[in-house]
């Protein structure tokens, strides 16, 4: 069943990395609003599309966000109730004073130590955590990068789980937005990295105590400056979280938020200062999610199994195919844009030879917003169509060929039988006078 709905999750994940929208690309990439960050992204977690960013493919230190990568393998490989055993080189990890400290021999169940990792970001327990995955940290790292590049981030090279300096280990932005947004797809990240407080078990050396989100977006608590308004930074709808900070790093800070029925991801990475403990990063993220949230939001485009058209078959069973919509498809658009103003227009690839599959690609359809190419995506054959008899490679279905076999058959049938009474006619008629005549001439004597 694990097997089962890994597989699903990367089927989907492909999918939706098929229908990047076009007009993310159209133009020049929206600044958005002024940040501390470096580096800094906004996208839609439905759609993919970039809303707004600043120098998103430079080549950063990612600090504790690198657990984001780390939770997807976690929750991926183990199950929630597998056990992580605490050896020499776990407890040697580096951690902040206030975290969860640990003794060799100590066990934790995966779900709980995916709410440590992501909720207080414990470095030693992203070690134990990949070691449980591929019993050594550089295994793990490969396990990483392979499925850094699954996800089609190509620009993310991870040397550790936990993202303690190295060199070697750096990320993008809009590379750690395209990790977040699958990530959302794993209901046990939401749950940890969106949670505010959870037990925690005592371990040999640390009492039993709730943990804490580091992420003052969904704590509150804290007011500071955004702009000229003196606000709690607790921000309205946030669904996950992740924070990490280093001194190479800064303060970096991944924020997913919903509202309605839309999602957005904003990053900042090396945002403000170490002296002031690096709130910016805080300002930043709300900066963004608020630019985003007051002109954009995510419309249903297309139903799943939508009927688009239908294609020619050639020696099939049928003649034709219908064409659907292989899922749901969303888009992003202005808030003064919404469903009405949609349009599509569909271009097939032609007459299909048989035998069709159900889900074939058939052709792609594109989206329009008013005169605006929003993007294009496929269509696929809604059932499978078999190869047809004789007759179809002349263009007639099998069900006109069986009414012309069976039409045949039947006048054939007729003439048969026709054929036979005339004979059997021909032959009694021809045979009573010859028995008319011997009767009589018996009948003289």
């Amino acid at each position: 069943m694990k097997r089962l709905s890994l597989l699903f999750l990367l089927i989907l994940a492909l999918v939706l990395s098929l229908a990047v929208p076009c007009f993310a690309d159209a133009g020049e990439m929206a600044t958005g609003p002024a940040v501390t960050a470096s580096s800094a992204i906004l996208m839609d977690a439905t759609t993919g599309m970039i809303l707004c960013g600043k120098d998103v493919d430079e080549r950063m230190y990612p600090a504790s966000l690198t657990k984001i990568l780390t939770a997807i393998i976690a929750i991926e490989t183990l199950d929630t109730d597998d056990l992580v055993i605490i050896d020499d080189e776990v407890v040697n990890t580096y951690t902040g004073w206030r975290d969860v400290k640990f003794s060799v021999g100590d066990t934790v169940t995966v779900e709980q130590a995916i709410y440590l990792l992501l909720m207080e970001s414990n470095n030693a327990i992203a070690v134990a955590l990949a070691k449980t995955v591929a019993g050594s940290v550089p295994a793990f790292a490969e396990i990483a990068n392979a499925r850094a590049l699954e996800l089609q981030c190509t620009d993310t090279h991870f040397v550790n789980p936990n993202g303690l300096h190295d060199d070697a280990h750096y990320t993008t932005a809009r590379d750690l937005a395209t990790m977040t947004r699958y990530a959302l797809s794993l209901p046990l990240f939401v749950k940890a990295s969106g949670c505010t407080a959870y037990d925690f078990p005592k371990t040999k050396i640390t009492a039993a105590r709730s943990l804490t989100n580091t992420n003052w977006l969904l704590t509150g608590g804290h007011r500071l400056y955004v702009g000229n308004e003196l606000r709690d930074v607790l921000y309205d709808g946030v669904i996950a979280g992740k924070t990490g900070t280093t001194p190479e790093a800064g303060g970096c800070l991944m924020t997913a938020a919903k509202r309605d029925d839309t999602t957005l991801i904003a990053v900042v990475l090396e945002a403000g200062k170490s002296s002031d403990g690096y709130v910016s990063r805080f300002v930043d993220v709300i900066k963004y999610l608020d630019w985003g949230f007051d002109r954009y939001h995510t419309v249903k485009a297309m139903n799943r199994d939508a009927l688009l058209g239908t294609a020619s078959v050639t020696r099939g069973s049928t003649l034709e195919v219908n064409v659907i919509a292989p899922t749901d498809q969303f888009v992003t658009l202005p808030l003064s844009q919404g469903a009405d103003s949609l349009t599509y227009q569909t271009e097939l690839f032609g007459a299909l030879p048989a035998p069709v599959k159900a889900g074939e690609t058939a052709g792609t359809y594109r989206l329009y917003a008013d005169d605006t190419l929003i993007g294009e995506y496929p269509c696929v054959t809604a059932n499978d169509v078999p190869e047809g008899g004789i007759l179809s490679r002349f263009g007639i279905p099998d069900a006109k060929a069986y009414r012309i076999f069976r039409t045949a058959g039947i006048v054939c049938a007729a003439v048969a039988a026709v054929a036979f009474l005339g004979l059997a006619y021909s032959l009694i008629a021809n045979g009573i006078p010859r028995n008319r005549s011997v009767f009589r001439k018996r009948s003289r004597f």
